[in-house]
């Protein structure tokens, strides 16, 4: 029972399976990058965005070749023979075929995975007072002729330094089905994500715990 609700769930026996010879679990961020990451948003100024995703498993395809024979409970259909086409609860590669689901999603959303740490999606953002700049490497027209043009090397510099200074990372953080987003925006990536993956209806909100440890905005005495 869940906020006194009752809910169901078809299981699959996934014991009664041979055992797959790839990975079967999905892997998950760790407690310390989460702690790192909420450092670099309030250090950034970003704001943070928690969800958590509905029926996650069965979002992704089944990994394994399974079929089954329908019991009383799918009347007329009774006796039948179904294939198993979504990673049902119970069966042995279920948890990573929905974090594989989850990957190919990150990836098509531009993030890239950090070496380090694979739950740990990254992605390069434009600050939002920069977002209508033009190229910081373009030279405006107008300028003084007689100025020494800079070489292609200082070029790339300050083309480098131009964009470090507009440009910063936005992570998702993902713990199975709990997402974590630091973004000066993290609702527009929380509406993009649950276009694929739809999340509890109200969970999309400022965490105040995550991953059993509560969590709370302050500011301290340095301004910090």
């Amino acid at each position: 029972m869940e906020d006194f609700r009752f809910k169901s769930r078809i299981v699959a026996a996934g014991n009664m399976t041979e055992p797959p010879t790839s990975v079967t679990y999905a892997t998950v961020v760790s407690r310390e990058t989460v702690r790192i990451a909420l450092t670099m948003a309030a250090l950034n100024n970003l704001d943070v965005k928690a969800g958590d995703i509905q029926n996650a498993y069965i979002t992704a395809p089944c990994a394994e070749k399974i079929w089954t024979t329908l019991g009383p409970e799918f009347g007329i259909d009774q006796g039948k023979r179904a294939i198993i086409v979504r990673a049902l609860y119970g069966l042995r590669s279920s948890g990573a075929s929905f974090r594989n689901h989850l990957a190919d999603c990150m990836r098509h959303l531009g993030y890239t995975s950090c070496p380090a740490e694979p739950d740990l999606w990254m992605k390069q953002v434009v600050r939002p007072e920069y977002a209508n700049d033009s190229d910081p490497g373009d030279i405006e027209a107008g300028k003084d002729a007689q100025k020494k043009k800079p070489s292609k090397k200082e070029k790339k510099k300050q083309r480098n330094k131009d964009d470090g200074d507009k440009m910063y990372w936005s992570y998702v953080l993902c713990y199975v089905d709990d997402i974590l987003c630091i973004h000066h925006d993290p609702l527009s990536v929380m509406t993009r994500l649950d276009k694929y993956f739809k999340f509890k209806p109200g969970s999309i909100s400022e965490p105040n715990i995550y991953l059993g440890t509560k969590l709370k905005k302050m500011t301290l005495e340095n301004g910090v």
